[in-house]
């Protein structure tokens, strides 16, 4: 099956955000919200499916040096859906982009057809 998202994934190395575009990825969930008695509420979750040759990229946390053409994947990383810009800070994202903040990462990476990485956020 072919993932239909393109997706923009900023890792921070040595005081600089480095982006890597990957396209052919899965983004699904929802960024709603709800109303309770103590306000509105954010319950919206987002989860992201990066397989295939996109694992080729993949460096784990404790390896990642910022080379071009890699990218780990790390708690409180920014991902938005859509090619993104370069940045300076994560406050020069612009608004018209879905922006997630990763909160959990589940690497399923076995030497398979099926290995992938599921990236959970809001």
């Amino acid at each position: 099956m072919k993932m239909p998202y393109t997706i923009t994934i900023y890792n921070e190395y040595e005081g600089k955000y480095l982006k890597t575009v990957l396209h052919e990825v899965y983004w699904y969930g929802t960024d709603s919200i709800n109303i309770s008695g103590k306000g509105i509420v954010e319950v919206g979750a987002i989860n992201i499916i990066i397989d295939g040759d996109n694992l080729l990229k993949y460096i784990t946390e404790r390896e990642y040096k910022g080379k071009e053409n890699t990218f780990t994947i790390q708690r409180e990383n920014r991902i938005i859906l859509g090619e993104g810009p370069d940045i300076d800070s994560v406050n020069d994202i612009p608004n018209n982009f879905k922006i997630m903040t990763v909160f959990g990462i589940d690497e399923n990476l076995v030497g398979s057809s099926i290995d992938n990485i599921l990236i959970t956020g809001k």
